[in-house]
């Protein structure tokens, strides 16, 4: 996943909390997801880091938007034993996009 970030934030880089088991890594200009080599790990950690960065977009305060392929998505909620039965594996998501996948699914 990719991080957008907010036009105010220069550098995101990091973890939000442990159990997630993704972090946030700068890779030339851009800042992506990356899952932790190490440490506790929730099933469900994914899925959770996935809708965090989506509902700290709608502030835009560090996070203006993610770019989340459907694939990806898919894969966190296979983690999470969520079935997603509407996403697209080809298909790219924004953080609004998210947001309306976790209300859908009342996530």
């Amino acid at each position: 996943m990719e991080l957008i970030l907010a036009k105010h934030c220069k550098s995101l880089t990091g973890s939000f909390g442990q159990y997630y088991g993704y972090a946030i890594r700068r890779s030339g200009k851009k800042f992506f997801s990356v899952r932790s080599p190490k440490g506790p790990r929730l099933h469900d950690g994914h899925l959770r880091f996935i809708f965090t960065c989506a509902d700290m977009a709608q502030y835009n305060y560090f996070i203006a938007d993610i770019d989340v392929e459907g694939e990806e998505l898919l894969e966190a909620a296979r983690e999470a034993h969520v079935k997603l039965d509407s996403i697209v594996p080809e298909m790219h998501y924004d953080a609004q996009s998210v947001r309306d996948i976790k209300s859908k699914y009342g996530l």
